[in-house]
């Protein structure tokens, strides 16, 4: 993990503001509010714009699955913080962040299950796409298991156990840490949307065109905000 560390320590100056300043982009760092169609105001200042691209990206999700609280668990913003490599890691969700995690921590030298509640990994692939992504991560030492979902977590004695539903009924996982991947929620709250009537998808992201454009032609939203394959 010392080693991963140093990774992220070199390559994070390539994404900040320091960079993007030196390439002539000027950044304001604030809360930003969308006040009409061609002003955003940061720490009171009003800034004046032809288009406003809408980037505020999301936040994991944490359902309430019962123990979940009591036991030591991740998300895809926090797993970088552990200081030590987890000896068996749980991975609940086989979409796009689930298994590159848990390819990655494999490949590190955890003994990792990934759980997925649905028949394939990537639920929004094709069947074959998705069965060469789950042929890798085995190749690699991970326990795929499609067709489970986690009932609960316990405690018992020094052990983390997650007990799963499955075809042939229930299975236990003992694990170190969990790490929970099971979607992600758009940030879309605190900053205007609702003073201009943006409209949202039933998902919950910012409902756009296939030009990325909201019900404002010059206000576009990107990324996780604006949700998969928009």
């Amino acid at each position: 993990m010392a080693r991963v560390k140093q990774v992220i320590t070199h390559i994070e100056p390539h994404d900040s503001v320091e960079r993007y300043t030196k390439l002539g982009v000027e950044c304001v760092q604030g809360e930003a509010h969308i006040v009409s169609p061609w002003e955003v105001e940061v720490n009171g200042e009003r800034l004046t714009t032809r288009n406003i691209v809408i980037a505020t990206g999301a936040r994991p999700m944490l359902p309430p699955i019962p123990g979940l609280a009591e036991v030591t668990h991740y998300t895809s913003d926090t797993i970088w913080s552990l200081t030590e490599l987890p000896p068996r890691l749980l991975v609940l969700g086989g979409g796009p962040i689930g298994a590159e995690l848990a390819q990655s921590f494999a490949c590190l030298g955890s003994q990792v299950t990934l759980a997925e509640m649905a028949d394939q990994l990537l639920s929004r692939e094709d069947k074959d796409a998705a069965h060469l992504v789950e042929q890798a991560l085995e190749c690699d030492g991970v326990t795929v298991l499609t067709q489970h979902k986690v009932k609960a977590f316990e405690q018992r004695g020094n052990e983390q156990i997650a007990l799963l539903d499955g075809p042939d009924g229930e299975k236990t996982v003992t694990f170190d840490a969990v790490l929970v991947a099971l979607g992600r929620s758009a940030n879309t709250k605190g900053f205007g949307l609702e003073k201009l009537d943006i409209p949202v998808t039933e998902r919950g992201t910012i409902q756009v065109n296939d030009y990325l454009q909201t019900n404002y032609p010059n206000i576009y939203a990107v990324g996780d905000v604006a949700g998969p394959f928009s």
